[in-house]
Protein backbone atom coordinates (compact mmCIF):
# COMPACT_ATOMS: atom_id res chain seq x y z
CA UNK A 1 0.00 0.00 0.00
CA UNK A 2 1.39 3.14 -0.81
CA UNK A 3 1.33 5.63 1.77
CA UNK A 4 0.44 9.53 1.27
CA UNK A 5 2.45 12.79 2.57
CA UNK A 6 0.53 15.91 1.84
CA UNK A 7 1.59 19.22 2.38
CA UNK A 8 0.04 22.64 3.32
CA UNK A 9 1.72 25.62 2.75
CA UNK A 10 0.51 28.44 4.20
CA UNK A 11 3.99 30.88 4.81
CA UNK A 12 6.98 31.75 2.63
CA UNK A 13 9.19 30.04 4.89
CA UNK A 14 11.20 26.39 5.69
CA UNK A 15 12.04 25.59 2.01
CA UNK A 16 14.74 23.33 3.72
CA UNK A 17 12.52 21.42 5.74
CA UNK A 18 10.21 20.94 2.86
CA UNK A 19 12.75 19.82 0.62
CA UNK A 20 14.29 17.50 3.33
CA UNK A 21 11.08 16.50 4.42
CA UNK A 22 9.90 15.41 0.23
CA UNK A 23 13.30 14.36 -0.58
CA UNK A 24 12.99 11.80 2.90
CA UNK A 25 9.47 10.66 1.63
CA UNK A 26 10.20 10.07 -1.86
CA UNK A 27 13.46 7.70 -0.95
CA UNK A 28 10.60 5.91 1.39
CA UNK A 29 7.83 5.56 -1.70
CA UNK A 30 5.72 8.10 -0.61
CA UNK A 31 2.83 9.57 -2.92
CA UNK A 32 3.34 13.47 -2.05
CA UNK A 33 0.62 15.94 -2.93
CA UNK A 34 0.74 19.71 -1.96
CA UNK A 35 -1.61 22.67 -1.70
CA UNK A 36 0.18 26.50 -1.92
CA UNK A 37 -2.18 28.95 -0.46
CA UNK A 38 -2.21 32.49 1.59
CA UNK A 39 1.58 33.73 1.63
CA UNK A 40 3.01 30.46 0.46
CA UNK A 41 2.07 31.57 -3.31
CA UNK A 42 5.44 33.07 -3.10
CA UNK A 43 6.76 29.72 -3.47
CA UNK A 44 5.46 29.59 -6.97
CA UNK A 45 8.41 32.06 -8.24
CA UNK A 46 11.32 30.39 -5.83
CA UNK A 47 13.52 28.79 -8.82
CA UNK A 48 14.48 26.00 -5.93
CA UNK A 49 11.16 25.19 -4.66
CA UNK A 50 10.14 25.11 -8.99
CA UNK A 51 13.35 22.43 -9.31
CA UNK A 52 12.03 20.11 -6.21
CA UNK A 53 8.24 20.30 -7.82
CA UNK A 54 9.92 19.52 -11.71
CA UNK A 55 12.32 16.78 -10.29
CA UNK A 56 10.10 14.77 -8.45
CA UNK A 57 7.11 15.28 -10.56
CA UNK A 58 4.64 16.25 -7.72
CA UNK A 59 1.13 16.98 -7.95
CA UNK A 60 1.32 20.85 -6.62
CA UNK A 61 -2.08 23.11 -6.70
CA UNK A 62 -1.73 26.47 -5.72
CA UNK A 63 -4.83 28.93 -4.75
CA UNK A 64 -5.94 31.23 -7.56
CA UNK A 65 -7.35 33.48 -4.77
CA UNK A 66 -3.95 33.69 -2.72
CA UNK A 67 -1.74 34.42 -6.46
CA UNK A 68 -4.27 37.39 -7.07
CA UNK A 69 -4.37 38.65 -3.34
CA UNK A 70 -0.43 38.74 -2.94
CA UNK A 71 0.09 40.09 -6.04
CA UNK A 72 1.87 36.83 -7.79
CA UNK A 73 0.68 36.77 -11.50
CA UNK A 74 3.11 34.68 -12.78
CA UNK A 75 2.06 30.92 -13.90
CA UNK A 76 4.00 28.34 -14.62
CA UNK A 77 3.03 24.39 -16.07
CA UNK A 78 4.52 22.69 -13.17
CA UNK A 79 1.74 24.13 -11.00
CA UNK A 80 -2.36 23.46 -11.08
CA UNK A 81 -3.88 27.01 -10.53
CA UNK A 82 -7.03 26.21 -8.50
CA UNK A 83 -9.44 26.65 -5.88
CA UNK A 84 -9.83 25.85 -2.14
CA UNK A 85 -11.74 22.60 -3.68
CA UNK A 86 -8.38 21.13 -4.61
CA UNK A 87 -7.24 21.67 -0.98
CA UNK A 88 -10.46 19.90 0.01
CA UNK A 89 -10.02 16.92 -2.33
CA UNK A 90 -6.31 16.01 -1.28
CA UNK A 91 -7.51 16.43 2.37
CA UNK A 92 -10.73 14.16 1.64
CA UNK A 93 -8.56 11.57 -0.19
CA UNK A 94 -6.44 10.49 2.88
CA UNK A 95 -6.63 7.33 4.82
CA UNK A 96 -5.94 7.02 8.18
CA UNK A 97 -1.68 5.74 7.63
CA UNK A 98 -1.41 9.02 5.44
CA UNK A 99 -0.09 12.34 6.73
CA UNK A 100 -0.74 15.82 6.31
CA UNK A 101 2.12 18.42 7.36
CA UNK A 102 1.11 22.00 6.95
CA UNK A 103 3.86 24.65 7.31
Amino acid sequence: MIKKLAFIITENKHLNHIAGLINSAIRKGYDISIFIMDEGVFFTENNEFISIIKENNIHAAVCEHSCNVNGVVSRINEFNYASQFENAKMINGLKESDRLVKF
